[in-house]
């Protein structure tokens, strides 16, 4: 080889490396789990239940790591006091969210509010659900509907478990409960529960809402690696495109009927009405997205809640006890628990803040919904675990964390039971 080409190449190297190490010490990134492989980066590292992965690597490297998921920065945060500081202290530099492919089809051209850029478009969709839907004049309108769902929960456990207990499975019970409580204040109709099995289109949004859930819990490689994209792999983009067609064939006819004078009360009709004097700022697009929002992100979220309070409560009696004689105390055997009760019943209102999540848009439909609830299932029955063992808290796979195993146990009704009006 020529001397001259030697040298030029070795100064090549040598340069391309001082330049790589120089940009990397200037991006001050955390620190990193090594090694970091070509192309795939740290997703080699990822295992399910993915949190637990991430704990694990915390553990290990620090409470700050930076990790690359294909050519995406990741950086996880799990001290108290880093958390606070990304998003307290720089919370609007923090605030942009990664654009999924599932949320170009699903998200109506990420265009929802879970799936929109910050800024003024993204503001505009948040201030519109605080004022339009989760307004308190809003929630209450729809409140004699919530308190039909409640006791149509009631009544269904109730069936076996009257003066001696019966084995329960909650999770179907609730899950049925959540999305007709989202549905009936959406569109004003029930799509879940037996009174509507055969109907077809209830069966076509149930399939629908099945069908997105379990893309969005499964995640796709194409999100970080864009060559699975190009491709599309497993016809993944395919898929949601055809899904995104039905739903919102589904979603779009809801507003027809409801622009038609079919719709009864709900969001949809609220929407509409204030459609003819902001066309823009309520299209049906708009009305579509925040439709999609409701829907994934405040239904199982709620259910999911409550299966893991009823587990944990049931691993501590004492505490159900103390929840329950304060229900007693305050409420008694006469009538049932209502939502005006709620305020008063501080030790279930703890119960219920150590069980939430992180707050969220909906958190006020969110507490009267999960504590209404909860107090019902302890004032009107007794509860039991099946066996001496302590339920299991293994955690399953999905965005809003259900528990691996769903909740069984033995319930009894109690006197106040038959104040449920059928």
């Amino acid at each position: 080889m020529d001397p001259n080409m030697l040298l030029y190449a070795s100064f090549s190297i040598l340069l391309i490396l001082f330049v790589s190490k120089l940009f990397k010490k200037s991006m001050h990134l955390p620190p990193s789990p090594f090694p970091k492989l070509p192309i795939i980066g740290h997703l080699y590292l990822i295992k399910e239940p993915v949190h637990r992965t991430l704990d694990t690597l915390s553990k290990t490297i620090g409470p700050v790591l930076s990790l690359r998921f294909g050519s995406s920065l990741v950086v996880v945060v799990s001290s108290p006091s880093a958390v606070e500081e990304c998003f307290t202290k720089n919370d609007v530099v923090l605030a942009n969210r990664r654009r999924f492919i599932l949320g170009e089809h699903i998200g109506y051209n990420w265009s929802t509010m879970s799936s929109a850029s910050y800024g003024d478009y993204w503001r505009n969709l948040r201030r519109l659900s605080a004022i339009e839907i989760f307004s308190t004049s809003r929630l209450n309108s729809f409140l004699l509907m919530r308190r039909d769902e409640v006791n149509q929960l009631l009544l269904r456990l109730s069936l076996n478990t009257r003066n001696e207990f019966g084995k329960v499975v909650l999770k179907p019970l609730l899950y049925d409960l959540s999305f007709n409580n989202m549905m009936r204040m959406i569109a004003g109709k029930r799509y879940y529960g037996e009174v509507v099995d055969d109907n077809e289109e209830a069966k076509q949004v149930r399939d629908i809402i099945e069908e997105v859930m379990s893309m969005a819990g499964a995640g796709y490689p194409g999100d970080f690696l864009p060559f699975f994209s190009w491709i599309d792999y497993k016809n993944y983009k395919k898929h949601a495109f055809v899904l995104f067609k039905k739903m919102d064939k589904i979603l779009q006819g809801i507003i027809e009927e409801h622009k038609s004078g079919e719709g009864r009360n709900s969001m949809v009709g609220h929407l509409l009405s204030l459609q003819k004097s902001q066309p823009d700022s309520h299209s049906d697009v708009n009305i579509k997205g925040l439709m999609v929002d409701l829907i994934f992100a405040g239904s199982d979220t709620s259910s999911v809640t409550i299966e893991w309070a009823m587990s944990l409560l049931l691993n501590h009696p004492c505490v159900l006890k103390k929840a329950r004689d304060e229900i007693d105390a305050v409420i008694g055997q006469d009538r049932l628990a209502e939502e005006s009760d709620l305020s008063t019943l501080h030790y279930l209102h703890n119960i219920i803040l150590e069980t939430f999540r992180r707050s969220c848009p909906g958190t006020g439909l969110a507490h009267r919904v999960v504590g209404l609830v909860l107090a019902s299932l302890i004032q009107c029955f007794e509860w039991e675990r099946i066996s001496d063992e302590q339920i299991d808290l293994t955690e399953g796979k999905g965005l809003s964390m259900p528990k691996a195993e769903p909740l069984k146990a033995m319930c009894k009704t109690r006197h106040v039971i038959d104040k449920v009006n059928t």
